[in-house]
C-alpha cells in the first residue's frame, strides 16, 4: 500500500519539478518525507529539486542522507560529489567520490569520477592509477584512455629534468 501512496506523490514532485516550479515541488516533496519518515525517495526528489533551484548546501545534505537510508545509494553518485566540488568543498567531494566507488568498485564510471576529482585537488598519481583501473574494466572507453594518457604523459619527466 505504501508504495501505491508514494508514487502517485512522488509523480507530482516530478511534474511541478520539471513545469520548473521548485517550490511547489520542494513543499510535495518535505510533505513525502513527513508522511514517510523511513523512506529514501524523499530525500531523492528534494535533493533534485534544490540541484535544480541552485540550493547547494540543502542538496548536498538531502544527497548525504538519501544515501544514508537507501538500500541502493549509488543512485546518488555523482551528484553527491558534484555537490560538494560546486559548494567548493574539495575533502567532503572526494570523500562521497570515494564512497561511490566504494559502492561500485567494478564499475568503470565510479573509478572515473574519482579519478576526475583526485585530479581536481592535485591528486595526479591516485587519479592515474584510478584511470588506470577504470580503463582496465572498459577498455573501449576512448575519453578514460585519454585521460590517462594525459595524465601519465604531465609526470613524466622533461626532457630538460632528464639531461640534469
Amino acid at each position: 500500500m505504501r508504495a501505491d501512496m508514494l508514487a502517485p506523490r512522488g509523480r507530482s514532485v516530478e511534474l511541478a519539478l520539471a513545469e520548473g516550479r521548485f517550490e511547489d515541488a520542494r513543499v510535495l516533496a518535505e510533505e513525502l518525507r513527513r508522511t514517510f519518515p523511513e523512506d529514501p525517495f524523499p530525500w531523492y526528489l528534494l535533493a533534485t529539486i534544490h540541484r535544480a533551484s541552485a540550493h547547494l548546501e540543502a542538496e548536498s545534505a538531502a544527497w548525504d542522507e538519501y544515501m544514508r537510508r537507501s538500500e541502493t545509494p549509488v543512485e546518488a553518485c555523482p551528484d553527491v560529489g558534484l555537490a560538494y566540488e560546486q559548494r567548493g568543498e574539495s575533502d567532503q567531494a572526494l570523500d562521497r567520490f570515494r564512497r561511490c566507488a566504494d559502492l561500485e568498485p567494478n564499475e568503470p564510471d565510479r573509478l572515473t569520477d574519482l579519478a576526475g576529482a583526485l585530479e581536481r585537488v592535485g591528486q595526479i598519481g591516485e587519479a592515474r592509477d584510478t584511470y588506470q583501473r577504470a580503463v582496465a574494466l572498459e577498455p573501449r572507453d576512448l575519453w578514460v584512455a585519454g585521460k590517462l594518457r594525459e595524465l601519465e604523459a604531465r609526470s613524466m619527466p622533461s626532457v630538460d629534468e632528464t639531461d640534469r
